[in-house]
């Protein structure tokens, strides 16, 4: 089974999917299991994880609002660290299992949320996707293709992604 068998990755950036993908693979292939658990989130569904802590009862989630979060632009994806061979996904939440995501997703050209100030150990993002400067010009690009599909304005928003790359 894929590591991403668990996300829409048809919102996923394909570039960006096929790294990770790479990334996850050569650690299972050394015995670290990886599975993915969130690709793409809408901003209704990243604010309602911001106010978590703030707003609404529970712990801080996140320090990321809509349009400040590559998972909007299908460019960052949150993995899990399955820690046996049972059916289903057995996840370790111990920061340290989350250590082989640091060379694997560095080789491959990825940023692993978990060297953060904020340390997100479960986070894996694209490299060009680092400055609100940059998120700034992606929220634009979405914001332009106001009506259409979720599909279309990342079709959108990934041109202009591949634009500001070169």
């Amino acid at each position: 089974m894929s590591p991403l068998s668990r996300i829409d990755v048809s919102l996923i950036e394909p570039d960006f999917r096929l790294r990770v993908e790479l990334a996850l693979q050569e650690l299972s292939r050394s015995g670290v299991a990886f599975v993915a658990t969130c690709g793409f989130r809408s901003a209704q569904e990243q604010d309602a994880l911001y106010g978590s802590g703030r707003t609404t009862r529970g712990p801080i989630i996140t320090h990321a609002r809509a349009f400040e979060s590559a998972h909007q632009f299908g460019l960052a994806i949150d993995v899990v660290r399955d820690i046996d061979d049972k059916p289903g996904v057995q996840p370790s939440w111990h920061a340290g299992d989350y250590l082989p995501l640091a060379m694997a997703t560095k080789k491959f050209g990825l940023v692993w949320g978990g060297l953060w100030r904020f340390p997100d150990a479960p986070h894996i993002q694209d490299d060009r996707v680092l400055t609100s400067y940059q998120m700034a010009a992606l929220k634009s690009a979405w914001l332009k293709s106001a009506g259409a599909s979720t599909q279309e304005k990342l079709n959108v928003v990934w041109s202009a992604h591949r634009e500001g790359k070169k």
